[in-house]
């Protein structure tokens, strides 16, 4: 089967975020399948950007191919990258016969986080179709392998735009840009043969844009790559010395992005609480556009149990989540996560067998589920001191039989082959 997968800001273990689209294809290739995922040359997400000479250049990654689609820069969210959105979606239609013919894909499968690249994922699977009913179809694309009489189209929905620019980025939602999304959002749904979401309710938001069908609606999170737990890379000597300094503390490890979603303000909140337990630090791991401002408010608040340290590779990270004794993490409340929360870092924290601190507001509650750690509202800094205070009083077994829960749970129901195949009977049973 040739399986094209769309997704803007798609990264790799060498090139950082995003992972999802990474580790969906290897299980994919793994199982015998031709891959290829179209992305945009520049993503804020990724550590380093790939090396790109030509328009629809494509390299190999891992056994996959990548195709990059040449888009500008940008530092944050504005104009230029708004910009880079047109570039991407713009040169797909443009190309979109072209790519239809050359690689024949079976199934398409658009997954980015704003809603207007399903118009060239429609377009290329449209083109698709109509290569597959032609005598021309019946040369390349039946030729040497099984070919599916028709091509799927999957929209795969990571975050709900228009919601999160009116919400979180405060945009007006009569703003053409929040216009233009909701347009697209209308037509992916109407228009996928399968709508699949992070976010297990969001069908419930979907509604509001005339979606009806159930049966097309599936919640597949994201999850973990077993193999990437069993050989992990050292940390830097950076990150060795802290924890050196730190040993036989209880640690409190935050590990991701810095901003202001990660509700890591409140976990400062929570350390100028717990000054007077020196047994007790924080680590908060990452970059992001809120690091600079959380160090000053760690400093205002004399906060001389807090350590900030630099991003980690990837493969890093399981070593990385070793030295934790307990892992944070935080979401800001907001109307977005009464459709749930998919974040990507509670599943590597269960994986780790570590107890975790979820202080998110959403109706699916894994933590809760698996019994690996303690769960509290969003905004609740008192409850969250609490959490900790009581963490602090079991022993280190105790602490390993709850962490040990979530590794379980997350290995029977997130692991990346098993949701790459909850993909592949959608597409079998059609």
């Amino acid at each position: 089967m040739n399986i094209l997968y769309v997704n803007h800001y798609a990264g790799s273990l060498s090139l950082g975020m995003e992972f999802r689209p990474y580790y969906l294809a290897r299980e994919w290739v793994k199982a015998g399948h031709r891959v290829r995922i179209i992305g945009a040359s520049f993503s804020h997400l990724r550590v380093k950007q790939p090396m790109v000479s030509k328009d629809f250049e494509i390299q190999r990654i891992d056994g996959i191919e990548y195709q990059w689609v040449k888009t500008c820069s940008y530092g944050h969210n504005g104009v230029a990258r708004a910009i880079s959105m047109f570039q991407f979606c713009g040169k797909l239609l443009w190309h979109a016969e072209e790519i239809a013919e050359e690689f024949c894909p079976d199934v398409v499968i658009g997954s980015s986080t704003y809603t207007f690249d399903t118009y060239p994922c429609q377009r290329i699977r449209n083109f698709s179709n109509k290569l597959k009913k032609s005598s021309k179809s019946d040369d390349k694309a039946l030729n040497n392998r099984k070919a599916s009489p028709h091509c799927l189209y999957i929209h795969e929905n990571h975050d709900i735009w228009p919601l999160t620019l009116t919400s979180i980025g405060g945009m007006n939602p009569r703003h053409p840009f929040c216009l233009l999304n909701e347009a697209g959002l209308k037509s992916a749904l109407k228009q996928a043969d399968e709508v699949v979401c992070v976010l297990p309710f969001a069908y419930e938001y979907f509604k509001e844009f005339g979606f009806t069908d159930m049966k097309r609606f599936h919640h597949i999170p994201n999850g973990v790559a077993l193999e990437d737990w069993e050989h992990p890379e050292t940390l830097p000597e950076e990150h060795k010395k802290i924890f050196v300094k730190l040993q036989g503390k209880f640690v409190v490890l935050y590990v991701g992005g810095h901003a202001l979603s990660n509700r890591l303000e409140l976990l400062i909140e929570v350390a100028e609480k717990l000054r007077d337990h020196k047994e007790i630090a924080f680590v908060l791991v990452g970059n992001g556009v809120e690091k600079d401002k959380l160090m000053s408010i760690a400093a205002e608040k004399d906060c001389s149990n807090v350590y900030f340290l630099p991003a980690v590779n990837k493969k890093a990270v399981p070593t990385l989540l070793s030295y934790g004794s307990v892992l944070y993490v935080g979401a800001e409340a907001s109307p977005i996560t009464q459709y749930g929360a998919g974040l990507n870092k509670v599943y590597d924290y269960m994986m780790a067998s570590k107890p975790v601190l979820y202080a998110v507001s959403s109706p699916n509650q894994e933590v809760a589920d698996a019994g690996c750690g303690w769960v509290s509202p969003s905004d609740d800094a008192e409850l969250i001191y609490e959490n900790i205070l009581q963490a602090t009083e079991l022993s280190c077994e105790e602490l390993r039989v709850i962490g040990n829960r979530g590794r379980e749970w997350v290995l029977n129901n997130c692991e990346y082959k098993a949701l790459a195949n909850k993909f592949i009977s959608l597409i079998c049973g059609k």
